[in-house]
């Protein structure tokens, strides 16, 4: 629990929080830590943040780790924490004093300074603080706020500074609630400095046992070693409004992004995409639905799908992407291409058979093949001499009557036979 007081004018801002933390035990307030920092020099802007001490820490821890700023990503961060702890911890919201997280970002806009106040019990809505021209406007939240407001707004009407009155309200209002130190930090143009320290006037107070009160480093060990051990059953898990769930009756794990340094094992892995910078191992079958791509669009290099043999054999098919973009099938013995009608080979070009030995079409037969143009030569070389077109022979038969004048035929003549 805590009080902020600000005082915002068009080029010069003033604010100041104490640093108690409280915490409440049957109705009743108790002091629990008296130095706690609740406002912090963020990129350039000055961020109040208090409420639940648990709560307020982890919002401002990832809030300065985010690489953006600004009231709009501080009161994403708000919720998205404020609905993490909730639900670790849904009584705690419940509570009659629960006092949930607020904030406070102070920042120089247009060269005149703006305030921003979010709420958890406004619904984290911005409320927007701006003074108006040659005149300022004052902010109180936390405990006994609108005192505050009363008592600052008297003391600036009698002429009292910042400085005197801030002292003044947080000695008169200070209590298990609201104590410690109360540190000033001015803004203005030349950009943010602490300017005053000032040791609140505190009453007696009730406070917690020192044995039961453990620093903040020690308690994070701690949780860190628990949530090492822990086993959770029987529950849901939810982190970040649906970020990363894990669903404790199936088992079934959503995030939207990761990474593992581990091995991954799965019987399956269904929709999206694999990217990988590296080689990926697939032990046993690899179905791909339509295409499958060789290469980066743009990229040179030589590719290769390569068939393993243990022996001293190769067989592959290689495309040489750098240099004479040739592509090469080779088999460890024969290679063989079977089609179940017609087989085709093109080329735009010449279709050259560039054999190591012989080669044929057909089988290897020699009765059953289509011959080469090295054996169609040899042929023609075997008979060339042998017959010439030019040449003919002929022979002449006369009339005959098979011994009987009186049955002459004419079927004489002479007749070309070669």
């Amino acid at each position: 629990m805590t009080l902020l007081l600000a005082s915002l004018g068009e080029e010069m801002a003033v604010l100041a929080a104490d640093s108690a933390i409280s915490t409440v035990i049957d109705g009743a307030a108790y002091r629990v830590q008296d130095d706690y920092k609740k406002l912090h020099i963020v990129d350039g802007a000055l961020v109040f943040l208090s409420g639940d001490a648990n709560l307020s820490e982890w919002t401002i821890r990832k809030y300065k780790r985010s690489n953006e700023k600004g009231a709009a990503v501080l009161q994403r961060i708000m919720r998205e924490e404020y609905a993490k702890y909730s639900s670790i911890r849904p009584q705690i919201a419940e509570l009659k004093d629960y006092v949930g997280l607020f904030g406070f970002i102070c920042q120089v806009e247009s060269g005149k300074i703006a305030g921003y106040l979010i709420n958890s019990a406004n619904k984290f809505e911005i409320e927007r603080c701006e003074a108006p021209a040659s005149n300022s406007v004052t902010v109180t939240a936390g405990v006994n706020e609108k005192i505050a407001q009363s008592m600052l707004t008297e003391s600036y009407a009698a002429g009292v500074g910042a400085l005197q009155a801030y002292a003044h309200i947080f000695d008169t209002l200070a209590s298990e609630k609201i104590g410690g130190k109360a540190d000033v930090y001015l803004m203005d143009r030349a950009g943010i400095r602490k300017i005053h320290t000032h040791t609140i006037k505190e009453p007696q107070l009730k406070r917690v046992d020192r044995r039961f009160v453990r620093s903040a480093a020690v308690l994070d060990k701690q949780i860190q070693a628990l949530m090492l051990d822990a086993v959770i059953t029987g529950s849901h898990i939810n982190v970040g409004g649906g970020t990363f769930t894990v669903d404790g009756t199936t088992g079934h794990m959503r995030t939207t992004s990761g990474e593992f340094s581990g091995a991954i094992t799965a019987s399956s892995i269904t929709g999206g995409s694999i990217t990988a910078d590296t080689s990926i191992n697939v032990t046993q079958d690899a179905r791909i639905g339509n295409n499958l791509y060789m290469g980066l669009a743009g990229a040179v290099n030589d590719r290769k799908i390569q068939f393993v043999d243990p022996g001293i054999y190769e067989a592959y098919v290689s495309f040489a992407g750098s240099g004479s973009k040739e592509l090469r099938m080779r088999g460890a013995n024969d290679v063989r291409i079977d089609a179940g009608l017609n087989a085709v080979v093109a080329g735009a070009f010449d279709v050259i058979l560039d054999p190591g030995f012989g080669a044929y079409v057909g089988s290897a037969s020699p009765g059953n093949r289509i011959v080469t143009a090295a054996e169609l030569d040899a042929i023609w070389s075997a008979l060339a001499g042998k017959a010439d077109a030019s040449h003919s022979h002929s022979v002449t038969i006369p009339n005959h009557n098979h011994g009987n004048p009186a049955n002459v035929n004419s079927g004489g003549g002479t007749f070309t036979v070669s």
